[in-house]
């Protein structure tokens, strides 16, 4: 429009500017709406990223947190694990398979596998289980490691080990497959349990067969003495005939009557102390038929449970023999010790056995010092110790190829030596000897000083310077000194051939024989 004033140019570019901006805005409404609704939606979901990444990142921290945690655990789980592994009493062996199958790779053990298979880690780890123990095939182990291998299925196995085709040691394998494909082996060595059970089901198999082959009664009883189980010979023994009439009743029902109260408190002893030995008991039978048995009991305990495993021999044959033998033996004593004769008895070590009262005053010990504690070499010198051994050794082969009765010399307690006659005899079945010496010592010693009184006479006789001549009653010479010899010059035979009745001849052998002597000595 026209004006009078002078129009500002500025304002009215801006004007038009602004007009134009507004006809723009007009005509591009919708679609700016448009973009504006898709920017607001963009920035939204801008925001809400960026909500979710920060929810993300305290999500992620969280985690770290976490996992850290968890790395910390693993690490003492670790720890653990390590010394679970080492300080196990079982064996543990994990291996890798080999690319071929066929072989095992041994990765680590631990210190149970050294002590068991007393070998070091350093030396097998790495190795091949061939290698290290060659005779994996021959007990099955490799082809058990090979299956579970291959089918991840956890097995048991008993291995029992061989060498030089003799069993040297058992093994109880447990063998499973870690995730990573390694197998591990857990054994334990169990060849003292084996040898225990093997040795436990010998003597369980021996011990019942004893009992069946030499009749020998079993029962097992309670506490109280109640019978839960017998055999045979056990009701037999107990004077019945089947087991139903025993079962459930007290062992005391068939002990004769001055026996009930040993048997019961025997009873209660074998059940407070665990055991009874040899303790002897009467039993009768319904009969009143006496049978005495010897009894041998064990407590054994299953659980709460207590029983007595007892055994019973009858001894009526042993009692008839040892009261024969205690007669025997007390008659065959008294002759021992009551002979004047020094008597002993020993075994074949000479150990005295048996010594009398006799033999005790002899050597200057008691009868207690001597039996069970002294042997008869002590008794005799070294050389004739020799001698009686060598005597001993002809006898044994033929009783009369060596003397029973020689004379020797005794060693006393204090040394002193006496003069002895021994009698040696061996004591039929037993190997025992039986020895009784006579003291000779007087008589020794009389015969020697006779002997020496003899030699010292006839040194005398013979060395004196006188004429001694002996003769008897008729006047007959029966023995002379040398001197007379040397005097006359005559021989002995010629003295002791005269003849003091005969007168004819000249010689020695008529009275002028005796007359020359007599004159001789006459004149000294």
């Amino acid at each position: 429009m026209p004006s009078e004033e002078h129009p500002d140019w500025q304002d009215q570019r801006k004007k038009i500017i602004g007009l134009g901006e507004s006809s723009l805005r007009k005509s591009y409404y919708p679609e700016l709406r448009e973009k504006m609704f898709d920017l607001e939606k963009k920035n939204e979901a801008l925001q809400s990223a960026y909500e979710d990444l920060t929810s993300t990142e305290e999500e992620l921290r969280a985690n770290y947190e976490e996992l850290a945690k968890r790395e910390l655990e693993l690490k003492e789980s670790e720890t653990r694990f390590k010394d679970l592994f080492n300080n196990m009493s079982s064996g543990v062996v994990i291996y890798s398979p080999a690319r071929d199958g066929e072989d095992f790779i041994i990765r680590d053990i631990n210190q149970a596998v050294e002590r068991i298979e007393n070998v070091q880690k350093s030396a097998i780890v790495g190795k091949s289980i061939l290698e290290i123990f060659p005779g994996v095939k021959e007990f099955g182990l490799l082809s058990l490691l090979q299956r579970v291998a291959a089918t991840g299925t956890a097995e048991y196995f008993p291995v029992t080990m061989y060498s030089d085709n003799r069993i040297s040691g058992w093994r109880e394998n447990f063998v499973y497959r870690l995730p990573s494909g390694e197998v591990v082996a857990i054994y334990d060595d169990v060849t003292g349990k084996k040898q225990a059970e093997e040795a436990q089901k010998e003597s369980e198999r021996l011990y019942k067969t004893l009992v069946e082959t030499t009749g020998t009664g079993f029962v097992v009883i309670d506490e109280n003495g109640r019978v839960i189980d017998a055999n045979q010979k056990y009701v037999e023994l107990s004077g019945h005939e089947r087991l139903d009439e025993i079962l459930g009743r007290s062992v005391i029902e068939w002990t004769a009557e001055y026996e009930k109260e040993r048997n019961t408190e025997a009873v209660n002893q074998c059940a407070r102390t665990g055991a009874i030995r040899n303790f002897e008991v009467d039993y009768i039978s319904p009969a009143g038929i006496i049978t005495p048995v010897e009894i041998n009991a064990t407590v054994v305990s299953y659980g709460d449970t207590t029983r007595i495993l007892t055994l019973c021999r009858d001894i009526s044959t042993r009692r008839k023999s040892e009261k024969a033998l205690r007669d025997s033996e007390t008659f065959y004593r008294t002759v021992f010790n009551t002979t004047g004769s020094a008597s002993i008895i020993i075994n074949r070590d000479t150990l005295i056995i048996q010594a009398n009262e006799r033999f005790a005053q002899m050597s200057g010990y008691t009868v207690e010092e001597l039996v069970g504690k002294h042997f008869w070499k002590e008794f005799v010198t070294h050389d004739e110790y020799q001698r009686m051994k060598e005597y001993s050794h002809a006898r044994v082969k033929d009783p009369v190829s060596a003397p029973s009765s020689y004379e020797f010399r005794f060693i006393r307690r204090s040394g002193a030596v006496l003069y002895c006659i021994i009698h040696v005899a061996i004591v039929p079945g037993t190997g025992q000897i039986i020895i009784s010496v006579v003291d000779i010592t007087d008589r020794v010693v009389a015969e020697k000083e006779l002997i020496s009184a003899k030699k010292h006479l006839e040194a005398i006789y013979e060395g004196s310077p006188d004429l001694i001549f002996v003769h008897n009653a008729d006047g007959h010479i029966i023995d002379m000194n040398e001197n007379v010899l040397r005097t006359f010059g005559l021989t002995r035979d010629e003295l002791l051939m005269a003849d003091p009745s005969d007168t004819s001849g000249d010689g020695f052998t008529s009275k002028k024989a005796f007359a020359q002597i007599h004159e001789a000595l006459d004149k000294g």
